[in-house]
């Protein structure tokens, strides 16, 4: 576990000072003369040096992971490292060698979320996304879309219904062939998600298709319309009653309606 080169942040004995940190952070720091932004730099800076081993960089991002409430204090920080973190994500691509430092960055960035007291709502809907595109990423390694399903499922319960804002504002409403995909994708979602999540977007989802003509609500919501009016959760029902108020017959049949209505 020697590195070729001594110009890393951990040096050439990489494990012994990866033990050192972890044993006492601050001094670590301050015998290094870093202060803990110039750490963190440094740790994004080594993540994209090729030439140093893949389990030199997991283990750099599990300092991150391990210490971020000590390291990252500030907004300006943690968007600068959760930035980086993406980007590596989206440079390693689906290649089968990269996948243990793919998911651990996966990791990393979620944890480092999680672990903030700092208003993160942003940062949160950006990262559900990349979470999204890889787990529709028929390329992926099993594991990777693994880790990325429990990372969504983790982000979810903490922050719910926060990525359909951050898609809808991504795509501008175009227009139903490029929306009508994503909607179904959520949609597929909602079982595994809290009620409270599958309420929020679903009531933004209603409002948006709403008022976009070109969005078809049977397109969009027919295929789960069934389900909403056979849940016992009453959030999900009275979401159903939402769809009738907002679509009528554009949406429910005279059967469905009179389903719902005498359920």
């Amino acid at each position: 576990m020697v590195l070729k080169s001594s110009k890393s942040l951990l040096g050439e004995d990489w494990f012994r000072s990866f033990c050192s940190f972890r044993i006492n952070p601050k001094l670590f720091l301050d015998k290094k003369k870093l202060t803990r932004d110039g750490f963190c730099l440094d740790v994004l800076k080594d993540l994209y040096l090729e030439h140093v081993e893949i389990q030199y960089k997991i283990h750099l991002l599990l300092l991150l992971q391990e210490n971020s409430c000590l390291l990252i204090t500030d907004y300006n920080l943690l968007e600068q490292v959760v930035g980086s973190l993406v980007n590596l994500c989206n440079i390693l691509g689906t290649k089968s060698d990269k996948r243990l430092l793919k998911n651990q960055t996966l990791v990393t960035i979620v944890t480092i979320l999680l672990s903030q007291n700092l208003d993160t709502s942003k940062l949160v809907a950006e990262v559900k996304v990349l979470l999204l595109k890889v787990i529709y990423n028929n390329l992926e390694d099993s594991t990777t879309l693994s880790t990325a399903c429990k990372c969504l499922e983790e982000l979810e319960e903490f922050f719910p219904g926060a990525v359909f804002p951050k898609i809808m504002l991504k795509f501008h409403l175009k227009d139903d062939s490029e929306i009508s995909p994503f909607a179904s994708h959520l949609l597929e979602f909602l079982p595994f998600m809290t009620h409270i999540s599958a309420h929020r977007i679903l009531r933004d989802l209603i409002y948006i298709v709403k008022y976009t003509p070109e969005l078809s609500p049977t397109k969009t919501f027919k295929l789960y319309l069934q389900n909403l009016m056979l849940s016992s959760d009453t959030a999900l029902i009275h979401l159903a009653f939402d769809l009738l108020d907002a679509f009528h017959s554009d949406l429910f049949s005279v059967q469905d309606e009179k389903f719902l209505l005498n359920n």
